[in-house]
């Protein structure tokens, strides 16, 4: 099918997987959903709750946002980048999102109002070598490698982008965020621990330390609200390097805006999927749609944010907001739609490929410099496809229904070539 530029066209909602096997089934969601639950559990905090009331689902479910997620590495960085000291408190605080008799709070205050509530902290400043959060983070980190070359392969001529137009791949340029979780990869520790007492809060003077590491006396909720003795506190966080901190915040939102800019080009008619200018199908579409509801808000909120200044808080500053908690709840709706569509649209190619794509149109199978060439019971044709034969090396298939994929030479024989009934 001839296109140009100006062709947008999506095909119509087909069902696709009628024969899809059970087994693949199960195979197709554990590779489809382990992008997006590393990111998840790698990326959302573990909440330290000081109040007696716990959050609400709706409080909860924004942490789990791609931004929020993005956020809390950028802040972490940039708080380390800021401070001139750096001990286990600080790694502590600003690894913890708390929740007060206010809501959520990060910011840098919390440095010292919450130290009397640990119960637990790190050993050192940084994270072990040979630790879960390290082992997070080589997890996402190569599933961002495989994000970055499945993304770019759409914008080549040997790209076979339909590895994302089924459930196996829709989640695979998630594992983007990972590449940004090495900023603060040496600073990202759930070794620590905040509580407040079982005891009745009534006294509205904060607790004493009694030593800095370990063995930290536990205060009442009420002393949040009071002013923590600085004497007996480490040093807040200084702005020992604000220029450092604006050029990373800049450094930062380079890639993001980078991804927004390809998936803008990848749902307009100058790109499209399958290498076909302007054709897609619904998944790829609404893939498309998807990632520009993720990115578009992701590059306005953090480029708001990072212009006004440096990161104060570890927790989005927007979290609390009425609009971001409709669109997180719109964003986990919308994973679900995708899901369902995917499933249903997609079906299994010969060469074992998954793919949203009728099969009317030029098969999947057939990337780079590969061709295919379907083979009828009337044909009688000639192909050079084995090896260690005598002669030509050439011989004769007849009968057979099926289909030849390999790579024609420039006289159009076929060589490292295999039939597939």
């Amino acid at each position: 099918m001839a296109t140009n530029n100006t062709t947008y066209i999506i095909l119509p909602f087909h069902w696709g997987s009628r024969d899809v096997y059970i087994s693949d089934w199960i195979a197709l969601f554990t590779l489809g959903l382990a992008p997006l639950v590393a990111h998840i559990l790698s990326g959302a905090p573990r909440p330290s709750y000081l109040h007696h009331d716990r959050p609400q689902w709706h409080d909860v479910i924004c942490h789990y946002n791609p931004a929020s997620i993005l956020w809390r590495y950028a802040a972490i960085t940039d708080r380390r980048i800021r401070s001139r000291n750096w001990g286990p408190v600080d790694i502590a605080a600003s690894n913890a999102i708390f929740w007060t008799p206010k809501g959520w709070n990060g910011s840098e205050n919390m440095l010292e109002r919450a130290l009397p509530y640990a119960t637990r902290l790190p050993e050192g400043p940084m994270v072990r070598l040979l630790s879960l959060e390290m082992l997070k983070t080589v997890i996402v980190f190569l599933q961002g490698i495989q994000a970055v070359t499945s993304i770019l392969g759409n914008f080549t001529s040997t790209g076979d982008y339909t590895t994302m137009d089924a459930v196996s791949g829709l989640f695979i340029p998630i594992g983007a965020c990972g590449l940004l979780r090495l900023c603060a990869a040496l600073w990202l520790t759930d070794d620590f621990h905040f509580a407040i007492s079982d005891e009745s809060p009534k006294s509205t003077q904060p607790p004493s330390l009694k030593s800095y590491g370990t063995g930290l006396s536990t205060g009442s909720v009420d002393s949040l609200s009071c002013e923590p003795y600085h004497k007996l506190l480490p040093p807040m966080p200084e702005d020992f390097h604000i220029w450092y901190s604006r050029a990373f915040r800049m450094f930062f939102m380079m890639p993001i805006a980078g991804c927004f800019a390809l998936d803008i080009l990848f749902i307009s008619p100058l790109v499209g999927t399958f290498g076909r200018k302007g054709i897609f199908t619904t998944t790829s579409w609404l893939l498309g749609a998807y990632y520009l509801t993720l990115l578009a808000p992701t590059v306005f909120i953090l480029g708001y944010y990072f212009g006004t200044g440096p990161l104060r808080t570890t927790i989005i500053p927007c979290i609390s907001k009425l609009w971001y908690k409709v669109y997180c709840i719109f964003v986990a709706v919308f994973t679900i739609v995708l899901i369902a569509v995917a499933a249903i649209e997609m079906r299994k190619t010969f060469c074992g490929k998954y793919t949203s794509l009728t099969p009317d149109f030029e098969h999947p199978c057939a990337t780079g410099s590969q061709r295919i060439f379907t083979v009828g019971q009337d044909n009688d044709d000639t192909f050079a496809i084995a090896q260690g034969l005598k002669g030509d090396g050439r011989f004769t298939v007849a009968n057979f229904t099926g289909t030849c994929l390999g790579v024609p030479d420039l006289v159009d024989e076929w060589r490292n070539a295999a039939l597939v009934s």
